[in-house]
């Protein structure tokens, strides 16, 4: 009788092996578009405006765009971007630009005969909360607890708990939090996403950018259709809502942008 169920058991592997069939993904009706990625903050860097364009099918690498006149415009200033590195699709402003409170900030970007504008203002950001979390397994590790903040923004945590003592040593983990003072049961019964768990002698460093509401709304339908995707209440298909003209998708944006560094003992 054993040597029956292990005969089945061999047939059942084999025939489960021999339904394996790749499936070609086919999306009808595609239509390519340029995907902006664009942002600026109230910080001294170089700030980028990415350029490429959506993918027919999954697990495709965008194709870069190389050949675009990029610029920016506010207060009768017009700065042009320069592609860097070289054939990257990554253009950057100089490395002294800050953005500020007040203007408006026009995007113009021109490609081949197609020209795609968008416009965005930068919103003041509030003050970080103290830094609060809790004691897992009796105060050897500890963990984040994060409290949403009263206007829209989003806060992204560094965490730094080995080589400690290194300033060019690798982050550990990173984590973003987003307030986007909405009610959303996606969010709330999304799947759950990975705890991090740091050590005393842990630095996390946070940032915290200001957000437009109607970036906040852009993020807000991303965010439906991958972190909280998932649940009990997802929302069907569609496409974010994007401040680029033209038929482009994405978003260009402008942050006022805080920062500090806790150190846990």
């Amino acid at each position: 009788m054993k040597q029956q169920t292990g005969i089945y058991f061999i047939l059942f592997s084999i025939l489960l092996l021999s339904c394996e069939e790749q499936i070609e993904w086919k999306i009808s009706n595609y239509e390519e578009k340029l995907v902006v990625e664009g942002l600026i903050t109230n910080e001294r860097k170089a700030h980028p405006v990415k350029l490429s364009k959506t993918v027919a099918g999954l697990n495709k690498t965008p194709e870069k765009v190389t050949q675009a006149s990029v610029k920016l415009s506010f207060n009768e200033n017009v700065l042009t971007l320069i592609q860097n590195p070289a054939n990257s699709g990554i253009y950057l402003t100089d490395s002294n630009f800050v953005g500020v409170v007040g203007p408006d900030y026009e995007l113009e970007i021109i490609l081949e005969k197609d020209t795609f504008t968008a416009q965005t203002q930068m919103v003041p950001v509030s003050n970080l909360s103290p830094v609060q979390f809790s004691e897992i397994n009796d105060g050897n590790y500890y963990q984040l607890e994060y409290e949403p903040e009263s206007s829209p923004s989003f806060t992204e945590h560094f965490y730094k708990w080995q080589d400690i003592q290194n300033d060019s040593a690798p982050f550990n983990a990173r984590q973003t939090y987003y307030s986007l003072n909405t009610i959303d049961f996606n969010r709330e019964l999304a799947p759950e996403t990975e705890k991090i768990y740091f050590p005393s002698g842990t630095i996390i460093i946070r940032k915290k950018y200001s957000l437009t509401t109607d970036h906040a709304t852009y993020l807000r339908s991303v965010l439906l259709e991958t972190e909280w995707k998932g649940g009990l209440f997802d929302a069907p298909a569609g496409l974010a809502k994007t401040n680029i003209s033209g038929g482009a998708v994405g978003y260009f944006s402008a942050h006022a942008v805080t920062t500090d560094t806790t150190f846990i003992e």
